[in-house]
């Protein structure tokens, strides 16, 4: 039944926006066909620094939990992994799944948990902060119409930046209001609610374990990872037929678009929220309906073909890395006194 809903809403998705742009599939083929193979080889080289200072980032995060950090190629392997899996499963269920791949490099279970949910919350941060300005400084500038639209839009982001930095450094505090609120509807009568908050109350902990200068050493990290997801966007934009734009257009159009594939409303192969996000957002900085539909569904289908590669290398390189930690666990266990 998911697989089907997630079908048809990607098909309504797709009709929807060849209405509202008045495209069809031949400009789409036509966009994807006009892509530079070097072009796209710097794409794949761009999402491969994302994939490492992602794993830089949870290296950071599960140190300064406390725990010893697995091989860095184990982290980065499950980022590509995470990454694939987030994509290709309907609903955003697919971000649960790098607290399962940490675990098979020996990341604790609630230190994975803590690791995904700062991480998104550091992504979402850095993004919302590039969206505001870029609608801020947009919209003062008064060189597109609908300004009051960018300004309203930059002020809520700004709203938003400042309720994820809250989260980030009280996410401890958050995560005991809501176990406390768990105990007072009584779930601690059900052996499953008892387990949910013996889990919660470790992942408070590990939480309230992460020294505020290790979170700003994360959130460098993850500016590094928004500035290369940008500039991925900006290359295989302009590859599929993007008119020349300003750096602030072009980051605007990015950052919203960017906005719309972390929204758990996609449907088969992610495409939905971050297809009107592209469409809709650069239609605002001048490019073209058509244009932007058309532009939008090639680099969705390109970027596709770059995340299943990074994926399906991060998948092996990961059982890969399991099976190296396993050998060399089975030695020291074997040469110990």
């Amino acid at each position: 039944m998911k697989l089907l809903v997630s079908f048809l809403v990607a098909l309504g998705a797709i009709a929807l926006l060849f209405w509202w742009g008045g495209v069809d599939f031949g400009d789409v083929w036509g966009a994807v066909r006009g892509i530079n193979p070097w072009l796209f080889a710097l794409v794949l080289v761009i999402q491969a620094t994302i994939h490492l200072f992602r794993g830089l980032r949870l290296r950071g995060l599960i140190h300064a939990m406390g725990e010893s950090p697995p091989p860095v190629r184990g982290l980065v392997s499950s980022s590509a992994a995470w990454i694939l899996d987030s994509q290709v499963l309907p609903g955003r269920i697919g971000e649960a799944t790098l607290v399962l791949h940490l675990k098979r490099v020996g990341v604790d279970p609630e230190h994975g948990v803590v690791g995904l949910l700062l991480s998104r919350l550091l992504d979402l941060f850095t993004l919302s902060c590039v969206l505001c300005a870029s609608s801020l400084a947009l919209g003062l500038m008064g060189t597109h119409q609908g300004e009051p639209y960018l300004a309203t839009l930059g002020a809520a982001m700004f709203g938003v930046s400042l309720f994820l930095a809250v989260s980030i450094f009280q996410g401890g505090t958050f995560v005991g209001w809501g176990r406390g609120l768990l105990r007072r509807l009584g779930v601690a009568r059900w052996g499953v609610g008892t387990k949910v908050l013996d889990f919660g109350g470790k992942v408070e902990d590990a939480l309230h374990s992460v020294p505020r200068a290790a979170l700003f050493r994360a959130a460098g990290w993850s500016l590094l990872v928004t500035a290369a997801i940008i500039a991925a966007y900006i290359v295989l934009g302009t590859g599929v037929g993007l008119p020349q734009l300003t750096p602030l257009e072009f980051f605007f159009g990015a950052s919203f678009a960017i906005l719309g594939s972390l929204l758990p409303i996609s449907g088969f192969l992610g495409i939905g929220a971050f297809d009107m996000a592209w469409a809709f957002g650069f239609a605002a900085m001048g490019v073209p309906q058509e244009t932007a539909v058309a532009t939008g569904f090639a680099f969705h289908a390109l970027y596709l073909v770059s995340i299943a590669f990074h994926g399906a290398w991060g998948h092996a390189l990961l059982s890969s890395t399991v099976a190296s930690m396993r050998v060399h666990s089975d030695l020291e266990s074997t040469s110990a006194p």
